[in-house]
């Protein structure tokens, strides 16, 4: 099946949570990679074993195949970050936060939204930065927003804003390079060791089981996927410039000492004609994020055309 038919089968929708701290809160380096373990403790306190199980800890697939693929499939949400720099909020500051929910998991959104509403009640970092949700909205297709629900307590909730993935995903664009540059860092693990530089055939895997995995398991899309000619496709594209680096993320305390976590940043350019066979995977690459913890806002990534491009790629 050629890539459009693929992506036409899979809805993606926008979520904009509208929030108002109540108090004072500085939001530490890395805050996106601390969000998850927040996110775990308010789910365990408001939804039952099964909603929890589905909306974070989804089930292993009962396909063979695709177990071995893409082994255990990640949340149905990704945290559009942007950045990991630190932030002070002030108590009646307005704040956004931006997740995307894909396929079969947008019917959990109702459930996600609970847990946020729980979250700021306890804190958004270590018991700190309590906050009150007080929209929540989601994006069309030309940028118009809709309020999905209006509620500090219950929600009462509208019909979410559904845009097909073939909206939002470069099939056809033609460039003389393109360049990927990391939002938020990546942290790429292989053989159990992660990557420090890696170039575009090191990377590329990464990109396509992320977005195989999550096309299969919340979109439905199996064995229209074929994953042999992308990779040879991605073994011709040459490295014009690798500005790729490791960068420290924060250190977390373990009972053995400290524990560094970080991942990769910057820019890699590269050019080729083959890029025209994997652009759509590149280009939902960065919409879906790569590597570990890229639900909760890590591995984001911009795909830009470098030279003459006929249309504009997925943001």
């Amino acid at each position: 099946m050629k890539p459009i038919g693929i992506l036409e089968q899979v809805e993606l929708v926008r979520l904009r949570l509208h929030l108002e701290f109540d108090e004072d809160c500085l939001l530490p380096p890395g805050f996106a990679l601390q969000l998850r373990r927040e996110l775990l403790h308010a789910g365990r306190m408001v939804l039952n074993r099964e909603a929890f199980r589905q909306l974070f800890e989804p089930s292993l697939p009962d396909d063979s195949l695709a177990l071995r693929l893409f082994q255990r499939p990640a949340p149905a949400f990704i945290l559009k970050a942007g950045t990991t720099a630190e932030k002070w909020v002030h108590a009646g500051d307005a704040w956004q936060m931006e997740f995307l929910f894909i396929g079969r998991g947008i019917s959990y959104i109702a459930d996600f939204i609970r847990v946020i509403q729980q979250l700021g009640q306890v804190g958004i970092a270590r018991g700190q930065g309590r906050f009150v949700l007080v929209a929540a909205s989601t994006v069309g297709a030309a940028g118009d927003v809709a309020e999905f629900c209006q509620s500090v307590r219950g929600t009462s909730l509208e019909s979410p804003q559904l845009l097909p993935l073939a909206w939002l995903v470069d099939t056809t664009s033609r460039a003389a390079s393109w360049r990927i540059d990391l939002a938020t860092p990546a942290r790429l693990v292989s053989h159990g060791k992660p990557l420090f530089r890696p170039d575009f055939v090191a990377l590329f895997p990464f990109i396509l089981r992320r977005v195989g995995a999550m096309l299969c398991h919340w979109g439905g899309i199996n064995f229209e996927l074929d994953p042999q000619p992308l990779m040879a496709a991605a073994a011709s594209v040459k490295v014009v410039d690798n500005r790729l680096y490791w960068e420290d993320w924060k250190s977390l305390q373990r009972s053995a000492g400290m524990e560094a976590l970080g991942g990769i940043s910057g820019s890699l350019t590269f050019a080729g004609t083959e890029i025209d066979d994997i652009l759509w995977v590149l280009s939902l690459g960065a919409l879906l994020h790569i590597g570990k913890g890229a639900a909760y806002g890590s591995g984001e990534y911009r795909l830009t055309a470098q030279g003459n491009c006929e249309s504009a790629v997925a943001r």
